[in-house]
């Protein structure tokens, strides 16, 4: 028999994972606590599919908080399985148990992941306080690392029954007392934030966005250097380039389109086709952020990515 905080899960889930806007890929999870179990999504599996089959694992909250700031792989204290294949908790578990929330949502949303990468974001950090009280996360390695700043941002802003965190070159985690309200963080959040809301165009197996989807501005954020871990994962220390052969898995061209050199996964599609989308909603007077090659290195042969990507699809 389900639960209702799974129940509100599966349905959030699905419509988070069904607009490329808020994720793409396996990226995101969820979490809901359900007394000492905490409901958190698997890692690799799709929010999209949560209607269709199991995503999320049950973990044991008590044990696991002992657990989640010493050890990455938290198969042990997984005591509801969603099926075999899907049966590691996200690898951002640690900041779903350890944050008092009830639930707490982590997309990576456009207008999120535009605005974390300014260097100083302290304007966009105004928008997001006429939303809900606001911790700003530098950037930390996902997992572990990332849990602590996360922890450390709440710390400084003290008790709050709500609060919306801007993680540095990553995204955006909301915390509420209920799905329904973490949901509409989300929402609120990415309204103060996005600048550009037109669909990128459709994707095939060339093209991944036609001529004129980017100006200057977004062409040279892009090639500019890798901006968040997925791109890194996904995509490598040079995810865009401006002409063919160069080691760029997608190049922009000079029209503004964006097309594949060389085989490309169905969910780095997606992660490239969200870059693109993000693009378009970022300040072209701010100054960027970007990985350095030690960050890269880290995410491209840490093993908890290593696991994730043998899920690819």
């Amino acid at each position: 028999m389900t639960s209702e905080t799974l129940a509100e899960l599966n349905r959030h889930a699905a419509a988070i994972g069904d607009d490329l806007r808020l994720v793409q890929g396996a990226g995101g999870n969820l979490s809901g606590k359900d007394g000492d179990l905490v409901w958190v999504k698997a890692s690799g599996t799709k929010l999209a599919e949560a209607l269709e089959r199991p995503i999320f694992v049950g973990v044991d909250g008590p044990r696991a908080r002992v657990d989640v700031l010493q050890v990455e792989d938290l198969r042990h204290v997984v005591v509801e399985l969603a099926d075999e294949r899907a049966s590691r908790p996200s690898i951002e578990t640690a900041l779903h148990v350890l944050l008092p929330h009830r639930f707490v949502f982590h997309v990576h949303s456009v207008g999120a992941v535009a605005a974390a990468a300014q260097r100083r974001p302290d304007a966009v950090l105004d928008r997001l306080r006429e939303v809900a009280p606001v911790g700003w996360v530098p950037y930390a390695k996902p997992g572990i690392a990332l849990a602590r700043a996360v922890l450390a941002a709440q710390e400084a802003a003290g008790p709050t029954e709500e609060t919306v965190f801007l993680l540095g070159n990553h995204g955006l985690l909301t915390a509420a007392p209920t799905a329904d309200r973490a949901r509409e963080l989300v929402d609120r959040a990415e309204a103060a934030l996005r600048r550009d809301d037109r669909p990128v165009a459709g994707d095939d197996e060339t093209t991944l966005a036609p001529a004129g989807t980017l100006d200057a501005d977004a062409t040279r954020l892009l090639t500019g250097g890798v901006l968040t871990p997925d791109s890194a994962v996904f995509l490598g220390s040079r995810p865009f380039g401006t002409a063919p052969g160069q080691g760029s898995p997608l190049v922009v061209t000079p029209d503004g389109g964006v097309v594949v050199d060389g085989p490309l996964s169905a969910d780095a599609r997606e992660i490239g086709r969200g870059l693109v989308a993000m693009a378009r909603h970022a300040d072209p007077s701010a100054p960027v952020r970007y990985l350095d090659d030690d960050e890269v290195a880290d995410l491209v042969d840490w093993e908890a990515e290593k696991w994730r990507r043998g899920m690819e699809r």
